[in-house]
């Protein structure tokens, strides 16, 4: 049983994990409050007998204070995103006490107007009111989780990379700003459409183009293009930005698993104490990534469709309550309004419906909509990819499948085979004295290195994002020295007799007496054989200058087995890392793994 109880310390960083995103939830939400705030002191609040009725004089006066706090808490929220630790601690306080406020002050309001209106047959709430119950709603829930992140990070462990927290805080108020200017633009339209078309605020918000409401003077139909072009680009660069987020942080926590997940079989592994063999390992590998593939890929897939599907059968719920639907029509307009279709044959015409499809429509449903296109996207993506990787493996065409039919040599053949070119080299040279041969192996080894670093360097720019700073460092590094080794050679009139290094140079570079090479080696994309032949060319010049390094220490026995990263064929078996110790090998004072 004890296996089965989770332990708190889990239950804490899940939560901990909660708060550290909570900001960004609370900043999206916020600038809804001020939205659905301005209604509920526009419109009536309710009506008797289809006939609408003054709001008491109470409540109109708490909904402008609940409508100057959300205001203010809105632009505190900002704020506080732009601020130093000290500061930023200053304004959190005065935003959730803001908050707090506006929380009592709508509560209070809501409890006041149910007192002061009195039950009768012909009531109805209207969208005033309904207006007013959701941003309450919404109110509690910015303060939750504003509380939460406070509380973590006054009482808990605070995040220690103080650039790393000035990044997220930035990153909020983008989110904060990126929300406030699309629902800014959706409060100023509803504005101009209601006084043109001679509707209520409220209606100017709901006009989205459902089917029911359609805009009937010129003017309206002529502002009506530009409005949808600024309002579709500014909703689907926010859409946009949300899933981002969310999707690296899934990213991460992936990540984090898969390293745990590898951890623990390499574990498993080290366990069978089996001799360590290239083909095994890269098939171990290879195995394990496949595996992690499949799991997360399923994952994303469970959770993507689980969320749409709660939105959608929870919205189902909802609607056909509120409109008297049946659940059948209720899950028909839900599927129909998801997917953004809009056949206006189903619409809400109640007041609550109305609110709650304001609510929907602006930020659930284009987010849940898109996580789904998304998932369901992705997986027939991979289903494709993967059976044409199955096509192409079956005629030997699949570059990224190389293991399955040539394994690349070992670290060991590596250094092997620089052992066995060097002791040509000295066997072709009439006498070579020992001094001489430390020269040439020094002149190896910086050889090595040379090539080591231009293969690095390739990998490098070829894997890293596309303009990327670390991929701009690398390419502006390389092409100062590039500048500089040309610089030099014209200024001292460098030739291949007058110095080893350049003989180094014709190493590189493609043959063409130049180790930099020209722009396009670098520039241009680099295939998946491309790829592979260069990590191949890489393992090979470490493992050389491995091998040079050894004999250039004079190291033999173990110690050179264990600089060089290879096993003896004899000890294979025998011995180990214990042994390894017991004979004395310096490996702390000569830091070279």
């Amino acid at each position: 049983m004890s296996h089965s109880v989770v332990h708190p310390r889990v239950w804490v960083a899940h939560i901990r994990g909660l708060s550290r995103i909570s900001p960004t939830v609370a900043a999206v939400l916020a600038p809804f409050c001020v939205l659905l705030d301005i209604p509920s002191v526009t419109e009536n609040w309710y009506q008797l007998h289809h006939v609408p009725q003054p709001d008491p004089a109470a409540s109109l006066v708490l909904s402008g204070l609940g409508l100057a706090f959300s205001v203010v808490a809105n632009a505190l929220l900002i704020v506080r995103f732009s601020l130093a630790d000290g500061a930023w601690w200053f304004a959190t306080c005065i935003s959730v006490l803001c908050w707090l406020f506006k929380v009592i002050i709508t509560t209070s309001n809501l409890i006041i107007f149910g007192s002061k209106v009195k039950k009768d047959s012909g009531l109805t709430y209207d969208e005033g009111f309904w207006c007013a119950v959701v941003s309450t709603g919404t109110s509690v829930i910015i303060l939750m989780l504003l509380v939460l992140h406070w509380g973590f990070q006054i009482f808990g462990a605070k995040q220690k990379d103080p650039e790393a927290r000035q990044n997220i805080r930035i990153l909020d108020r983008h989110f904060m700003l990126q929300t406030t200017i699309f629902l800014t633009l959706v409060g100023v339209s509803a504005l101009i459409f209601s006084k043109i078309e001679g509707w209520t605020y409220m209606q100017g918000i709901y006009f989205i183009g459902f089917g029911d409401f359609e805009a009937k003077k010129t003017s309206s139909r002529i502002l009506l293009f530009p409005i949808c072009v600024l309002g579709i680009a500014q909703l689907g660069s926010l859409i946009d930005m949300i899933i981002g987020f969310f999707k690296d942080r899934s990213t991460e926590r992936k990540a984090r698993t898969r390293a745990e997940f590898e951890r623990q079989r390499q574990i498993e592994e080290d366990k069978k104490q089996e001799p360590a063999e290239l083909d095994k390992e890269i098939h171990f590998l290879h195995s394990m990534n496949e595996h992690q593939d499949k799991m997360d890929q399923v994952q994303e897939f469970i959770y993507s469709c689980a969320g749409f599907l709660a939105f959608w059968l929870v919205g189902a719920v909802i609607f056909s309550h509120l409109e008297a639907w049946s659940y059948g029509t209720g899950l028909y307009f839900g599927y129909i309004f998801f997917l953004t279709v809009g056949y206006g044959d189903v619409v809400p015409v109640t007041p609550a419906g109305r609110v709650i499809f304001i609510m929907y429509s602006l930020l659930a449903v284009p987010i849940m909509a898109a996580f789904a296109v998304q998932a369901v996207t992705q997986v027939i993506t991979r289903i494709s990819k993967w059976r044409l990787s199955r096509r192409q493996a079956k005629v030997g065409a699949d570059p990224t499948q190389p293991h399955e039919k040539i394994v690349p040599p070992s670290h060991a053949e590596y250094v092997e085979r620089f052992s066995r070119r060097w002791e040509e080299t000295l066997q072709n040279e009439a006498r070579v004295e020992d001094r001489e041969e430390l020269e040439l192996l020094m002149h190896e080894v910086i050889k090595q290195a040379i090539k080591l670093e231009a293969h690095a360097r390739r990998l490098l720019i070829s894997q890293l994002p596309n303009g990327s700073k670390a991929q701009i460092v690398l390419k502006a590094d390389r092409n100062v020295q590039a500048r500089v080794v040309r610089t030099l050679r014209q200024q001292y009139e460098f030739n291949d007799a007058d110095s080893a290094h350049m003989a180094i140079d014709k190493t590189e570079g493609g043959g063409k007496g130049d180790r930099f090479g020209g722009p396009d080696s670098i520039n241009k994309p680099m295939s998946e054989k491309e790829i592979l032949e260069e990590v191949d060319m890489y393992r090979e010049s470490f493992a050389s200058m491995l091998a040079a390094g050894s004999r250039m220490r004079g190291l033999e026995g173990r110690e050179r087995y264990l600089l060089e990263r290879r096993e003896n064929a004899k000890d294979r078996y025998e011995g180990g890392p214990k042994d390894m110790d017991e004979a004395g090998i310096r490996t702390k004072r000569d830091n070279t793994l």
